[in-house]
């Protein structure tokens, strides 16, 4: 079986444009060198984003460039946002990467204790305990993998300005063709806005933290 044929996504797109995924390897390419050039980052690291990298290509090759996701997906490529975000905003719809990234969503509210209930704020209320768990999950690895390498993401996001936009386009996209596929009623613009504040408040948080470590007095 291929390993992306777990996709939860809606069916494949049929289209495949050979610039733009050029474009897209032209990306890494680039990135590759960056990695080499920065020495603060271990080789460790980079060895895991390219692997990362090959697999962010094998989904793009297997839903073809036109499908939404993997539209998305090489808009935030072409942004340098870190491969490590992109293959967690993708956990929801691959249950391939669920099991790399070792991620355990529930599939019904039986998997739930009576005790766990989740709140999303500015979130559809009627959504089942289950999804918004998983949902409430999601957020929290995307935010724990951001502050992992807060510096690097926030100057990522600081030098190319469609960054952000790109990376919360695929968050949106991502929930939606997760709701869709659990049935679920949504409003996209709904889903589009709470995307929208979760980055912001992400990037804003962290960038009050990064600026108060900065500017703390130093000590012998």
């Amino acid at each position: 079986m291929n390993e992306f044929e777990s996709f939860t996504g809606s069916e494949q797109a049929e289209g495949f444009d050979p610039s733009a995924f050029e474009r897209f390897q032209e990306k890494m390419r680039e990135n590759a060198k960056q990695g080499k050039k920065d020495k603060a980052r271990e080789k460790k690291q980079q060895a895991d984003e390219s692997d990362l990298y090959q697999i962010l290509k094998h989904i793009i090759l297997t839903l073809g460039v036109t499908h939404p996701l993997a539209n998305a997906l090489i808009s935030c490529l072409s942004s340098s946002v870190n491969p490590h975000l992109i293959v967690i905003a993708l956990s929801l719809n691959f249950q391939s990467l669920q099991k790399k990234l070792q991620i355990q969503f529930k599939n019904s509210d039986k998997e739930l204790s009576k005790k766990q209930s989740i709140q999303l704020n500015n979130f559809d209320k009627t959504l089942p305990e289950f999804i918004k768990f998983n949902l409430a999950l999601y957020f929290q690895k995307i935010q724990s993998e951001f502050q992992s390498e807060k510096e690097w993401n926030l100057m990522k996001f600081k030098e190319y300005s469609d960054s952000a936009p790109a990376f919360k386009n695929l968050i949106s996209i991502a929930i939606q063709e997760y709701l869709q596929l659990n049935n679920q009623n949504f409003n996209g613009e709904n889903v589009i806005e709470f995307a929208e504040n979760f980055i912001n408040t992400l990037l804003e948080s962290n960038q009050i933290k990064i600026d108060s470590k900065n500017n703390s007095p130093k000590t012998d």
